[in-house]
């Protein structure tokens, strides 16, 4: 059995995705990716550490990759207003944008959409563990 917050999101998941934006915060993306990678082999459902690949992925370059990870978390949440957003100004940046023409739907989100809205089951509320514990062996080899 796995602990869980009220969201539904693993322990294990959230302290991976928590540790994934400190790293990402130091620069060090592509470290921040594989903790990500992590998170979501464990919660395969966890929109916002889909959405912090793509921001990853978008500054060191990888465009292709960063749209697909947003595409993913609007497949998991079609609500999630920040992944549509960021996979619009990153089509802009490969020159894609005409392909999100076809994508009308509103980017600005009434409160009520964000409240009521359980599509997501909760895995991209935000809500996350933040823990302070440095687990053995902290260097993670692939």
């Amino acid at each position: 059995m796995t602990a869980e917050n009220k969201n539904g999101i693993p322990l294990e998941a959230q302290y991976l995705y928590r540790h994934a934006l400190d790293l990402s915060g130091e620069g060090k993306k592509e470290i921040a990716l594989k903790y990500l990678s992590m998170a979501v082999c464990i919660a395969p459902r966890f929109c916002n550490a889909y959405n912090a690949m793509g921001n990853c992925l978008d500054e060191i370059g990888q465009f292709g990759a960063a749209v697909k990870k947003y595409e993913k978390v609007l497949e998991i949440n079609p609500f999630h207003g920040e992944a549509k957003l960021k996979r619009a100004l990153v089509m802009k940046k490969i020159g894609r944008a005409g392909e999100l023409m076809k994508d009308t739907s509103n980017v600005n989100l009434q409160k009520n959409e964000r409240n009521s809205n359980k599509a997501d089951r909760g895995y991209g509320s935000g809500h996350v563990f933040r823990c302070t514990f440095v687990p053995c062996g902290e260097a993670i080899h692939f």
